[in-house]
């Protein structure tokens, strides 16, 4: 019996250096230890970042935060809250130009405090067409993802037809038109033609015509619904008309429409068209008159501004760039000489600019592949020799 105290005292100390082991050993053997302070103010682990996207596009902004829970969220934009953009990320609904150089941002918030992230910025780049849709010159299309082929050109000869298939044809080039004689007829009219090879592209291709212009009506009347016509130059005094007409195997539902109306009137007409979701892609002059074709697409609900660029052979770089700083693809381009037309088409309000690149003669057009620009318009001299090529992406 009087051992026992000294017994206890023992037990109590062994149990009490057990416990404090157990203690050390739980640490270090992958137990949670408790948390220093669980009444904590909410903290940004990861700002929101900048997003790049096109007109029409989503973008989706994050943020990760801790705190103690439950941790609330809201989103502002340009510093105004967005009503019920209330969770860890915000998707803006589809974008449009006046959304350019928005600054978005989030305050992360619970019952200890309040922080804001940083500022998130949206680069905004000008809308691309529909997939498949073949009335804005192969823009943005697989046609011209970096790398395409090499050129080919030549003169369509009188009476003649050309077909490229696997690859990608610019309009016809504006240029010499018709250089001989009235008495020798359409055979004095050149139409110079380029093309962009693609082997590992199917489905595609381009037809160029030389036909009496008495017949043009119905060559183009042949089309079917898969097929746009994307240029056409026209010179009555010579019956002589040259036209290309790009189709698709994968597209349908094209339909194309002639108008021929007095320049006074053109713009006009222009307008009205777009306004109906036409999209002009053909014009020439043609006689006294103009005359352009535009086409409409089922696939397509949207409606377009369109917007004239009468131009020379020394002003048409400038007036191709004056429409894509305004946002629009060159869809159609005609004329020889220093009467020149290039017609922009832009979803109606899509003022964001577009890029463009121009090559002037001399200049290797290796910029255009390197970069996936479409060429979207040509001129050459009456040798074939280019001129310039306009690219747009």
């Amino acid at each position: 019996m009087n051992n026992l105290p000294v017994r206890f005292c023992s037990l109590f100390v062994h149990c009490l250096f057990s416990l404090i082991l157990s203690a050390i050993l739980g640490c270090s053997s992958g137990g949670t230890p408790p948390p220093i302070n669980s009444n904590s103010a909410p903290s940004i682990v990861t700002q929101p970042s900048d997003a790049s996207a096109q007109v029409g596009q989503n973008v989706t902004f994050t943020v990760a935060a801790q705190g103690s829970t439950p941790l609330e969220y809201q989103w502002s934009r340009n510093g105004n809250a967005i009503p019920s953009a209330t969770s860890s990320s915000y998707t803006t609904p589809a974008l449009v130009s006046a959304d350019f150089g928005d600054v978005f941002s989030v305050a992360v918030s619970n019952s200890f405090g309040q922080v804001s992230s940083a500022s998130a910025h949206l680069n905004l780049g000008p809308r691309s067409p529909l997939s498949g849709d073949l009335r804005f010159q192969q823009v943005a299309a697989a046609t011209t993802a970096p790398g395409y082929g090499g050129i080919n050109n030549g003169t369509l000869t009188y009476p003649s037809s050309l077909i490229q298939v696997n690859g990608w044809g610019t309009p016809l080039s504006l240029g010499p038109g018709c250089i001989g004689a009235a008495s020798q007829g359409p055979s004095a009219c050149k139409w110079i033609w380029f093309t962009f090879g693609r082997a590992n592209l199917t489905g595609i291709g381009i037809v160029y015509t030389n036909q009496p212009a008495s017949d043009l009506d119905w060559f183009i009347s042949q089309d079917t619904d898969s097929e746009v016509i994307n240029s056409v130059a026209i010179n009555q005094d010579f019956n002589s008309a040259g036209f290309s007409v790009v189709g698709w195997n994968n597209a349908s539902g094209f339909s194309c429409t002639k108008h021929t109306v007095s320049l006074a009137n053109l713009n006009n007409e222009l307008t009205k068209a777009g306004a109906a979701g036409a999209v002009p892609t053909a014009i020439s002059p043609d006689g006294g008159n103009v005359t352009f074709y535009a086409c409409s697409w089922k696939a397509d609900s949207f409606t377009y501004d369109v917007q004239l660029q009468q131009a020379t052979s020394t002003t048409v770089a400038s007036a191709a760039s004056a429409l894509a700083q305004a946002g629009y693809i060159i869809t159609s381009s005609g004329g020889s000489g220093d009467d020149l037309f290039l017609v922009g088409t832009r979803v109606q309000g899509d003022t964001v600019p577009r890029p463009i690149l121009v090559i002037q003669a001399g200049a290797s057009p290796q910029p255009l592949a390197d970069g996936g620009y479409s060429t979207v318009a040509v001129g050459s001299d009456s040798n074939g020799n280019v001129l310039f090529f306009i690219g747009e992406k």
